[in-house]
């Protein structure tokens, strides 16, 4: 009796048809970046050679991890990211093979990372597809000529809202994180109602990976509640599970958000984790979850991550900076 074996095939992820390789070598999959030893499939064209597993790898998926769609690319220009760290598990993404990217943010995902657990993302089957973003939680009523909204109308509150540069005081706090107002944001002109412009503009609905229930969580305002990640009391804005009910405050969703977030005491970016011990370089009190800097252990509680550059101070006429 002979035994056939399917010599070419076809891959929906590779222009190319890929032929079997059948001398079992130590290699390193260009689809995913990781070492092999079994039986590998080769594009000649391409020079690239692939795990039997990662032929199916989708080409566009759409992942609780991020925001966008993610695209596979068997290789990257190092140029095109400021960062090349795996937003989920923070090492090292290697360019030269198989990895996930945003083409809105520059950000980069190991393949392995995004894709390990089957319920945590979906195939986008056409290439032009267009993405559905999530309703916004603002009705832009002016702009001005360069497109910036202006004047809202935010869901959460009665009044319109009018965008206001950030003069270099800290007196007000976003009614939605609670934080300082540091930057651009919009206010009411007939009540002390403010919020910072990035959490005036998040959607109604949002993805959060590490919630259990993995169902987006709707935004909510009229609730006093204790946030589920850090469990400290809040009466502003957070996110909250249709099904289970549990709440999540802005300042963590933010944090709890993969990325890399810049501080302007530091050279290097800071990436947020769950679990870290150790000590705060800011305050010197132990940590349990921090921003941290592998490259030179430097540690910040998030909330001395969120610390003002500069402040006021009732006993000091003068501008207070951080050092």
């Amino acid at each position: 009796m002979c035994i056939t074996t399917n010599i070419t095939i076809k891959s929906t992820n590779h222009e190319h048809p890929l032929t079997l390789f059948l001398r079992q070598v130590s290699y390193i999959c260009d689809a995913c970046g990781t070492k092999g030893n079994h039986v590998a499939y080769a594009c000649g064209t391409c020079n690239i050679i692939i795990h039997k597993n990662c032929i199916s790898l989708p080409r566009i998926i759409k992942s609780k991890w991020h925001d966008h769609r993610l695209l596979h690319t068997y290789f990257h220009h190092i140029e095109d990211f400021g960062v090349l760290n795996c937003m989920i598990c923070h090492d090292e993404v290697d360019t030269e093979h198989g990895s996930y990217y945003c083409s809105k943010c520059n950000v980069v995902f190991h393949v392995h990372c995004v894709t390990e657990d089957k319920r945590s993302y979906s195939i986008v089957s056409l290439e032009n597809e267009d993405e559905i973003p999530y309703e916004s939680s603002i009705t832009v009523l002016e702009s001005n000529d360069a497109g910036e909204a202006t004047k809202i109308k935010h869901f959460k509150h009665i009044h319109n809202l009018m965008l206001s540069p950030f003069v270099g005081r800290y007196e007000n706090r976003c009614d939605g994180c609670l934080l300082p107002i540091s930057g651009p944001f919009y206010s009411c002109s007939f009540c002390a109602f403010f919020l910072h412009k990035a959490c005036a503009e998040l959607p109604k609905m949002k993805d959060v990976w590490h919630h259990l229930c993995r169902e987006p969580l709707a935004l909510i305002s009229d609730k006093a509640f204790e946030c589920l990640e850090c469990l400290n009391l809040y009466n502003a804005f957070a996110y909250e599970c249709c099904g289970c009910e549990t709440k999540i405050c802005l300042p963590c969703v933010i944090a709890l958000t993969p990325g890399a977030r810049t501080y302007l005491k530091h050279e290097h970016p800071l990436f947020y984790y769950r679990e870290h011990k150790g000590k705060c370089n800011a305050c010197g009190n132990t940590t349990e979850r921090a921003f941290w800097c592998k490259d030179c252990n430097f540690v910040l509680h998030t909330d001395c991550f969120s610390l003002p550059i500069t402040a006021h101070h009732k006993c000091d006429q003068h501008l207070l900076s951080l050092y």
